[in-house]
């Protein structure tokens, strides 16, 4: 599943890359790869505060809440598993269960589907749209992360957008398309980009 995926990834990146790297902030870089420090009580307050704003602040700050959830859903579902595994009794093993997050992208994406029928030229409503896109497993999340990538190539969120296609087209087995744009995101003087893009390089070369 491709929630799941995204979050494990991110836990691998968080865990192997060393110190001396600057990661980028919490809001910057979560939002596609879904809490890499994993459930944060402080930011799911906040995401939650923020989604029940007006306008393109409350539709990211849902995107924000669905994620932060579903790093919460994982928590819970990895200590559960673990206690399993170390367990001597014949239970069931158990399941990962990830409703709520899913619930919260849904009522996301509408929030800032409908913000973008208003702002079609706001790159950061465009970035947090083309993340729920993605997060629905949408191919119009090519569409939207491609536009900030290229026509907003300025933007803060241009590199991330551009992160998010490769990690899209990865997920897909699209693996010439993902490198290409792994190696687009590395090109920005952001250390973190270009560690994350030699972590995956090695799954794609391992593929």
């Amino acid at each position: 599943m491709l929630l799941v995926r995204l979050i494990l990834l991110a836990a691998s990146l968080f865990l192997l890359a060393p110190e001396s790297y600057a990661f980028p902030s919490f809001e910057d870089f979560w939002r596609y790869t879904c809490s890499p420090g994993g459930f944060n009580k402080r930011a799911f307050a906040k995401a939650k505060r923020q989604s029940n704003e007006a306008g393109v602040t409350g539709a990211i700050g849902t995107l924000d809440l669905a994620c932060v959830q579903s790093a919460r859903e994982i928590a819970i579902y990895l200590n559960a598993y673990k206690k399993w595994q170390n367990s001597t009794d014949s239970k069931p093993e158990p399941k990962f269960n990830n409703r709520v997050s899913r619930v919260l992208i849904g009522k996301a994406f509408n929030k800032l589907f409908g913000q973008y029928k208003k702002q079609k030229q706001n790159p950061e409503l465009l970035y947090n749209l083309g993340i729920a896109y993605a997060l629905k497993g949408d191919v119009w999340a090519v569409n939207r992360l491609d536009e900030v990538s290229n026509k907003f190539s300025s933007s803060r969120r241009a590199p991330f957008a551009t992160l998010a296609l490769a990690e899209f087209f990865f997920d897909k087995d699209g693996l010439a398309r993902a490198q290409r744009y792994y190696d687009r995101a590395a090109r920005v003087k952001n250390p973190a980009v270009k560690f994350y893009r030699q972590y995956k390089m090695a799954w794609v070369d391992y593929a």
